[in-house]
């Protein structure tokens, strides 16, 4: 803690320093998080941003946030600020979607015994830390906060481990019924490969046809997935499969079954049309460096998602 002192106390004292990136074990965010807004420092802070619900509302509710031209708070999300991901959400109908099955598995060697990530007086945790990215996504997609946990399996390592978690099976239930599942592994087979991949299936809906004869509808179902979404930049592809029905609505039989498949990968936003810099060789961390250091100069809040340059 001494070296922790030692190390930041400058920098917050330092008053040429406008924003600082607290990399800290988790269990250090919430007071040196405090301890920087207080010095009018915009703040980057590593995931997760603190330990527990009382640290999460004191932080982000913090009236040193609600003051005017108040520092912005930033927690390092970095895959959210990726091209290919705001081009994934661009194809969500939030309010149609009935399910979304996340997973983000690394095997064992990555998070070895003994890392602070497994350490619970440091606020280790697999669902603290790996967890934190499919259970975002799972937030993000469906734009909303789970009403309510469904289930949740959790395997405990044996002593002297046993107060942190290393893997969990996670079920939400959203408004409108729509289900989130999120399968989290930090110890999984030293063969596996590191996996990190979303599935959307939205409900069926009704398509506008004029061409059809009278009585049939057109009807259709989109189902999305998004492979490597946590780091695009080295591989990562977004499949996109629409099934269409005709129906004769007046005997309910199917009439004409189809499937349509496309694949696209997203490594710029250019790539998405959409206006924001960047280049192919962006990392997500480059991304978010980038829409960090634009958000003051926009007097905007870290809810709004990706601000334009002037």
């Amino acid at each position: 803690m001494s070296s922790v002192v030692g190390f930041l106390r400058p920098i917050l004292d330092d008053p040429s320093i406008d924003a600082v990136y607290i990399p800290l074990v988790a269990s250090l965010h919430y007071e040196w998080a405090i301890k920087a807004i207080a010095k009018g420092k915009h703040v980057l802070i590593e995931k997760p941003a603190t330990v527990n619900t009382a640290e999460a509302e004191m932080l982000f509710g913090s009236p040193l946030l609600r003051q005017t031209n108040a520092p912005i708070l930033l927690e390092a999300m970095h895959f959210r600020f990726q091209p290919s991901w705001q081009y994934f959400l661009s194809l969500i109908d939030r309010q149609n979607i009935q399910t979304v099955n996340t997973i983000a598995e690394l095997p064992s060697y990555f998070i070895p015994k003994g890392n602070a990530q497994l350490e619970y007086n440091l606020g280790g945790g697999t669902m603290l830390h790996l967890g934190t990215y499919p259970m975002y996504a799972l937030r993000q997609i469906m734009g909303d906060e789970p009403e309510e946990c469904t289930a949740c399996k959790v395997r405990i390592p044996p002593p002297p481990g046993d107060l942190c978690d290393e893997s969990a099976e996670i079920s939400f239930r959203f408004s409108g019924g729509r289900v989130g599942n999120a399968i989290i592994n930090a110890r999984a087979s030293v063969t596996a490969f590191p996996t990190f991949n979303i599935s959307v299936c939205h409900g069926v809906i009704k398509m506008e046809d004029t061409k059809l004869p009278k009585g049939q509808i057109k009807w259709k179902r989109r189902k999305l997935s998004f492979s490597n979404f946590l780091i695009s930049l080295f591989w990562h592809r977004i499949d996109i499969v629409d099934e269409y029905t005709i129906r004769d609505e007046t005997n309910k039989k199917d009439l004409k079954k189809w499937t349509v498949k496309h694949s696209k990968k997203v490594y710029t936003f250019r790539d998405a049309n959409m206006d924001q810099p960047g280049e192919p060789f962006w990392s997500s961390y480059r991304h978010l460096l980038e829409q960090f250091v634009m958000v003051p100069d926009y007097g905007l809040t870290m809810r709004t998602a990706l601000p334009r340059r002037k």
